[in-house]
């Protein structure tokens, strides 16, 4: 039996746009993932720099970006 696929939403704004193709400019979409990557990693393949992103929202609440992991709750 393999790994469970789950899926975080995301959305970017702004300059952030920049690195994401038109469908996905302020706009919620999925971003499957396999077991708790660091949000850092799934930003980054995602396409935007980690390094350029200066506030993370989760579940509405501001998180930094060194420690959080994504997870299947």
């Amino acid at each position: 039996m393999g790994v469970p696929v789950h899926t975080a939403t995301f959305r970017f704004y702004e300059e952030l746009c920049f690195f994401l193709p038109p469908e996905q400019h302020k706009q919620d979409f999925g971003y499957k993932f396999k077991g708790s990557p660091a949000i850092k990693d799934a930003i980054e393949a995602i396409g935007v720099p980690h390094t350029e992103v200066e506030l993370i929202l989760v579940n509405g609440a501001s998180g930094g970006r060194s420690r959080l992991r994504l997870s299947h709750v």
